[in-house]
């Protein structure tokens, strides 16, 4: 297929069907924004898993605390199948080994405050700090050894 040949969005239009559907009143779209200093330092799985983790956080404060398995499901798509949680996990402690994400394990004290233990942890606590406001920016970016 030539260039010629391709399928062109009408005048006035979008190619991606979410950016249209968006501005035709349907759902809107949603982008993450991921620093160029990510790019070429962590692999691309840890840059889709950085996308994914940006589309859940909080604008201000850059916390989320999404499962891996949450996050799988968004990076899979009808033409390509969602990654194994743990190929998440590895994104993640790639993120955090480079500087660009803290970890905080969330614990359970009890259980339906009925004073029966729980499982011993939640879902992580993740902060962007990219997003974070004190944290990473694009002027001062984190030490080549991460943390």
């Amino acid at each position: 297929m030539t260039v010629a040949d391709r399928p062109q969005s009408p005048p006035g239009g979008h190619p991606t069907p979410e950016l249209r559907q968006a501005r035709e009143g349907g759902t809107s779209a949603t982008f993450s924004k991921i620093p160029t200093a990510m790019i070429g330092r962590v692999s691309a799985n840890a840059l889709a898993v950085a996308a994914a983790l940006a589309d859940c956080a909080d604008n201000k404060t850059g916390e989320c605390y999404p499962s891996a398995g949450y996050l799988a499901g968004l990076l899979g798509s009808e033409e390509r199948p969602a990654p194994h949680p743990n190929t998440v996990r590895r994104g993640i402690k790639e993120l955090k080994a480079a500087g660009f994400l803290e970890v905080t394990p969330r614990r359970r004290l009890d259980n339906n405050g009925k004073g029966i233990p729980g499982p011993p942890s939640t879902s992580n606590l993740y902060r962007l700090l990219w997003i974070a406001s004190g944290g990473y920016t694009a002027k001062s970016p984190p030490s080549e050894g991460g943390g």
